[in-house]
């Protein structure tokens, strides 16, 4: 197989963009930005997962956009490249008479700016403008109907916008937060001190300068004239102890300074160029599917998508699919899920050509929403089954330190969590569920506000909303793995081991009642598609996966005894019979589905370590059973309902398929998977809408978890090879096993081409049938 690179696969688009569906992803972690260029303006979108307004919104930081003199955006050549290796947006210009341009756009490594470069052999005049949609106070109604500001009283303010000779400031101040309404509408009002209160007085916002400046033109824009410009929008976001005053002469001060050009491109270039070289995944012999589209989508005024061509689907999927994940993965706040940093706002998963000036219009389909680029479907909640899946793929990548920060956050809730415990089911330790806000509370639009005859803590959302315990032991699953792969003892003592008492302190205290000495756990979900269950298996598959995780590791004589006791208690696997044994969702339950997910699949995936107590065989006739009768094993035509039944978005068949080395079955989905981008969007990677918004950050996720796991598996001291692969496929990559230890890998022709491991403890097993040679490497 040919040595691959990153850059091979960059993505180039030959003409200018019509709308932000024409926009390319960058970012730091922290700061994301869509840039796209029109035949008039260059325009750049700006984000920060930190910018919470005081409904508990995470919104753009506003509109960034550049007017040429001459017009060098309709010169008749036309290049924009996103460069992977330097996580850069490079627009090459020129024209007949001899004239050409380079600009590039970049988000800086050190600070959370973006900066952008431009280069010309002529005098070129530039305006810039740095401008907010949010100009007045805004009565927060979200895409599922429901009125913030009518049920909480509170508004959001408008930004505030500075415009001075050098520079222009937007920024936005929470006056107040949604937070003593929720706290007190879940009764806990007497505990409002110990919510975490992040939203109260936050100030977010960005400061453009341009260098050199020639001068301020009208409506704020600034001016700059030469054959070399330069423009910095630095961000901020925080509460400021000193004051908002003092607090903005500080931020406007900082953004005079940081690293000139050169040096913060370099620095930049390095990081990305490190990167993909740190571990890489390479595919040849893929080929895309025809992806199914609704009738509206046959109808719509497309962009021009010729950059969506590609030798290797596959391998561009998982490469772009990397990349933007790491452009919104690492700050203290998790990636969000519908969209990430690059969210282009209710309505686009309808296929709707917007831009900024569109905002307040609105959109021409049923229900009648109103455009804007803040909105997220599903609003912005944290949801966990759908903020877990992109950290899944991140230690194979090498990648340790996001999941650490995704694990803190989520084990930060730790003392509200055991308030509500106690306040709601009388139970010790720490009460978790399934969504939240970043305070650590249910949405309040969620929870309910028709109270009469329930009892305090009971979600009238029974989706989501009442979804628990299972969330809590994947992430006790997820502490523990990662504390294996990181070899961080530390980080068990200190954060995994308390979370983890909590949790099963609070399911012994909760569910007092014993049947032959089992735990009795009801009426609990099994997930979102059977309610009010009895030991259903998301619960069943996530105590005896954690136990066994947790009675492998060194632990002190009592936590041993303590966990060794608590597996006496744990309810056993319940079956059915179809063509032999498979697993059911639950001990007792109602058929009734109200949602396409599969629970029976828990004791797979995330719970893999499960497949051998229910045994392979099983588990391989749960999972073909869980196909059909959820009729799962279709690819979703886009346009769909959000009910629609697939294996795209937030659906992990193909992750299980690949666990169970269903080879097939896991080719099917993946090249699906890796063709289903918006037909709209110029972009290839901006995948979906599937579920939830588009870009799909879960789809993007899986797409890595699942290629994966069918190039390498890990049991014990044992490392599967290729066990799910396509063996007339190619590939060549380089992964992790735990934070000191690699595996590269070269398949081609039927043949390993190359393979090392830098760990002798390990043992490499080639897994793939009908491959010439030993099995053992």
């Amino acid at each position: 197989m040919m040595f691959k690179r990153a850059n091979d696969y960059n993505v180039v688009f030959s003409t200018p963009s019509r709308t932000d569906k024409g926009s390319m992803p960058l970012g730091n972690g922290e700061l994301g930005a869509n840039v796209w260029a029109t035949r008039e303006k260059l325009c750049i979108y700006l984000s920060r997962s930190d910018a919470l307004t005081e409904c508990d919104r995470n919104v753009k930081l506003g509109w960034l956009t550049a007017i040429f003199v001459p017009n060098i955006l309709a010169f008749p050549h036309f290049r924009q490249e996103l460069i992977l290796e330097e996580g850069c947006v490079c627009l090459s210009l020129a024209d007949s008479e001899g004239r050409q341009v380079t600009l590039r756009v970049f988000a800086e490594r050190e600070r959370n700016a973006l900066r952008i470069g431009i280069e010309s052999n002529f005098e070129l005049e530039t305006r810039w403008a740095y401008k907010t949609w949010r100009t007045e106070e805004n009565r927060h109604v979200n895409d599922m109907g429901f009125d913030q500001t009518a049920l909480t009283g509170v508004a959001e303010s408008a930004d505030c916008q500075v415009f001075e000779e050098d520079y222009t400031l937007i920024y936005h101040e929470n006056q107040t937060s949604i937070i003593p309404h929720v706290t007190e509408l879940e009764a806990l009002g007497d505990c409002l001190n110990e919510i975490p209160d992040e939203l109260t007085g936050r100030v977010f916002g960005g400061i453009l300068r341009v260098q050199p400046q020639y001068k301020s033109g009208s409506a704020g824009e600034l001016i700059t004239i030469g054959m070399q410009a330069e423009a910095t929008l630095f961000t901020f976001s925080e509460q400021p102890k000193e004051g908002t005053e003092a607090y903005l002469r500080e931020q406007i001060r900082l953004s005079r300074g940081g690293k000139n050009f050169l040096q913060a491109r370099a620095e930049t270039k390095d990081f990305w160029k490190n990167y993909f070289e740190k571990s890489y995944l390479y595919v040849e012999g893929d080929k895309p599917k025809e992806i199914r589209y609704s009738t509206f989508y046959k109808n719509l005024d497309y962009e021009d998508t010729s950059a969506n061509e590609t030798d290797s689907w596959v391998t561009r999927a998982y490469i772009l699919s990397k990349y933007m994940q790491k452009c919104c993965i690492g700050a203290k706040y998790p990636i969000r899920f519908n969209g990430g940093h690059f969210n282009l706002g209710v309505g686009i998963p309808y296929g709707q050509a917007t831009m900024p000036e569109s905002i307040g219009t609105e959109t021409p389909y049923p229900p009648k929403l109103h455009y804007s680029p803040d909105e997220r479907s599903w609003g912005h909640m944290l949801l966990w089954q759908n903020e877990r899946l992109p950290y899944y793929s991140l230690l194979a990548q090498g990648d340790s330190e996001p999941v650490r920060k995704f694990l803190e956050y989520y084990c930060s809730f730790g003392k509200i969590n055991r308030i509500k415990a106690k306040k709601y089911y009388g139970a010790e330790g720490a009460y978790n569920t399934e969504i939240m806000t970043s305070f650590g509370l249910s949405p309040n639009y969620l929870y309910g506000y028709d109270r009469a005859g329930l009892p305090d803590g009971y979600v009238t959302n029974r989706y989501g909303g009442a979804v628990d315990i299972s969330p809590g032991l994947e992430q006790a699953y997820f502490l523990i793995a990662y504390s294996e792969y990181t070899f961080d003892e530390t980080f068990f003592r200190e954060t995994a081991l308390p979370y983890i008492l909590d949790l099963f302190r609070y399911i012994e205290t909760r569910f007092p009642l014993r049947e032959n000495g089992k735990l009795i756990i009801e009426p609990l979900n099994s997930i979102e598609t059977y309610w009010d269950t009895k030991n259903p298996v998301t619960v069943v598959a996530g105590l005896h996966a954690v136990l066994e995780r947790l009675v492998a590791h060194p632990l002190q004589a009592e936590e041993q005894k303590y966990f060794r006791e608590f597996e006496k208690i744990v309810p056993e696997y319940t079956f059915r019979q179809r063509e032999g044994q498979i697993l059911c969702p639950a001990e007792k339950y109602s058929e009734e589905r109200h949602n396409v997910e599969s629970p029976e699949i828990y004791a797979i995936f995330p719970f893999d370590n499960q497949i051998e107590r229910i045994s392979l065989s099983t588990a391989r006739r749960t999972f073909a059973v869980a196909l059909s009768e959820s009729r799962n094993f279709q690819g979703m035509a886009q346009g769909d309902s959000s009910q629609a039944e697939s294996f795209c978005g937030w659906h992990y068949e193909g992750i299980v398929a690949a666990i169970l080395n269903q080879t097939d079955i896991a080719k099917q989905i993946l090249e699906y998977n890796c063709s289903y981008r918006h037909k709209n969007a110029r972009f290839p990677a901006f995948w979906g809408p599937a579920y939830d918004s588009l870009p799909d950050t879960d789809h993007a996720a899986n797409i890595q978890t699942q290629l994966q796991y069918m190039v390498m598996r890990r049991e014990g001291d044992t490392i599967h090879l290729l066990p799910a692969f396509p063996r007339e496929w190619k590939c060549c990559f380089r992964l992790w096993v735990d934070r000191e230890t690699f595996v590269s890998c070269t398949y081609e022709d039927g043949q390993i081409k190359t393979c090392e491991c830098n760990n002798p403890k390990y043992r490499l097993v080639l897994d793939m049938p009908k491959i010439k040679g030993n099995n053992n490497l």
